[in-house]
């Protein structure tokens, strides 16, 4: 019960931000704005904190009604993700880079407790949380000083033990559609209205609505399927983040990037993470001044660290990467 009642704090809290409208912006804010903001929000965001220090899980009910109930969870749980990020920045605009390290953590310990317990609609609400928290952190993860790496790797991995296996959350979601007799009715993405579509241009939302379709519509396997990749797809850039950011501890004590990863044990790392899509070890690259670590994706097939964007991904063209968010259509860079 205890852990249940953690859940409903971070939702109260999500739902008690000042002037939340500010994290839809579509500018970045500038730092008065950001400044003004999260003093506004300090005692919730401290308060999110000390939720997140205590158990924490979704508290399912095995009633037809509470999924649609759940659904408005997301927002506040979204939103106090943003705030965090928002902080996050404000750290890293001041050189704060330790810190911004910890607010990146924290944010993954609210994806963690976004879906432990729940069904699949709270893993994918935690799935949106964990890339706003890996796009903050692989900002600033290269920039740390060894100690601070080190920290912020063994603290990746601690989430990383702490995240509940989406297969798991699977078995719950199918145990519990049986035992309320529930259907999932196809949505109609079409003419459904959610905020924030109508800030859209035409041609945008029509792209939106389409695509957004043609998920929905997918049979219930194939969608499993996908769901599995993107969940994989955020673990593996958590590991991801894990290796570099011991890697870079590494390298500023020796001078030279180790020849593999079983070096970094255990005093960078208490373990080395495996790639979740291959279930070995990740893919790891070295020059006299650089590195590459990736994963080679579902497919398997490995590119040799040309890296590209996550649709390229799929399709075995490119490698993964921590700093996936940057590699546009045309873009893709190669490591030899």
């Amino acid at each position: 019960m205890a852990a249940m009642a953690g859940y409903e704090a971070l939702i109260a809290a999500g739902e008690s931000l000042t002037d939340a409208r500010i994290l839809d912006a579509q500018t970045e804010l500038s730092d008065e704005d950001l400044a003004r903001f999260l003093t506004a929000n300090k005692e919730v965001l401290d308060q999110t904190r000390r939720i997140l220090q205590q158990p924490c899980s979704v508290p399912l009910e095995y009633d037809a009604g509470w999924l649609e109930k759940q659904g408005d969870n997301g927002t506040p749980l979204r939103n106090l993700a943003r705030s965090l990020a928002l902080e996050l920045k404000a750290a890293e605009r001041l050189g704060d880079l330790p810190r911004a390290a910890g607010i990146g953590l924290d944010i993954l310990q609210l994806a963690n407790a976004s879906r432990r317990g729940g069904l699949i609609i709270d893993a994918l609400v935690a799935m949106a949380i964990e890339g706003i928290a890996i796009d903050g952190t692989r900002r600033i993860h290269r920039r740390l000083l060894a100690p601070d790496a080190v920290r912020l790797a063994q603290g990746l991995l601690r989430v990383d033990v702490e995240r509940e296996p989406f297969d798991e959350i699977v078995k719950r979601d199918q145990k519990w559609e049986q035992a309320v007799g529930y259907r999932d009715e196809k949505p109609d993405f079409m003419h459904m209205k959610w905020p924030g579509s109508e800030e859209l241009d035409a041609e945008t939302e029509q792209t939106l609505r389409q695509m957004l379709q043609s998920f929905a519509d997918l049979p219930a396997d194939e969608l499993r399927t996908f769901q599995k990749q993107l969940d994989d797809r955020n673990l593996a850039l958590l590991r991801l983040l894990a290796l570099e950011s011991a890697l870079q501890g590494f390298h500023a004590g020796n001078g030279l990037y180790p020849s593999e990863f079983s070096v970094l044990a255990p005093s960078y790392l208490t373990a080395i993470p495996r790639d979740p899509f291959t279930a070995a070890e990740f893919r790891y690259r070295t020059t006299a001044t650089a590195y590459a670590v990736y994963s080679p994706g579902p497919t398997g097939q490995d590119s040799g660290g040309r890296f590209g964007p996550w649709f390229r991904v799929l399709a075995g063209e490119a490698d993964l990467g921590v700093d996936l968010d940057d590699y546009e259509q045309s873009c893709e860079v190669s490591v030899s």
